[in-house]
């Protein structure tokens, strides 16, 4: 195989991998979109449940104790997952992004047509501080065990 067969073989394999992080970043926005939504019509359908039950003193009670802990589990649950689903949505979007900076560096001339040198600049610079936040900010919530610091290696 000829270095001219190589790269279009890795050009057809990365148009591939780009075609598959796209449907997968798809896939990983619409599953937010239904647990959000999963969540609210929960949320209302409990409130309104709830507003009928508050007729009977002898039935809220109850009614209103089985319900609003499950509510909240469920809330918990959709929030972690979501959180957890965003993560992935910007895995695929880094790994597209890199995609992306080999065909600009394949043909410098093609940046102006995929997206402008500035806006390129300033997208990746944001998406750069917006990780560094998530990452900070979710970190205490992994256990010292799993977080691999050399440091915590021995507890």
């Amino acid at each position: 195989m000829d270095e001219k067969e190589r790269q279009s073989a890795l050009l057809s394999a990365l148009t591939t991998e780009h075609f598959v992080l796209q449907t997968a970043a798809s896939a990983t926005v619409n599953e937010s979109a239904a647990r959000a939504s999963i969540y609210v019509m929960s949320l209302s359908t409990s409130v309104v449940a709830m507003a009928f039950a508050s007729q009977s003193r002898d039935a809220f009670g109850p009614f209103a104790a089985s319900v609003l802990p499950a509510l909240y589990f469920l809330g918990v649950f959709t929030i972690i997952r979501l959180v957890d689903v965003h993560g992935e949505y910007m895995h695929y979007l880094a790994r597209i992004a890199r995609i992306r900076s080999y065909y600009r560096a394949l043909i410098p001339a093609f940046v102006a047509v995929l997206i402008g040198v500035g806006v390129a600049a300033a997208l990746m610079a944001a998406f750069f501080v917006y990780q560094k936040w998530r990452f900070s900010m979710f970190e205490p919530a992994v256990p010292r065990s799993r977080r691999g610091d050399a440091d915590t290696k021995g507890e």
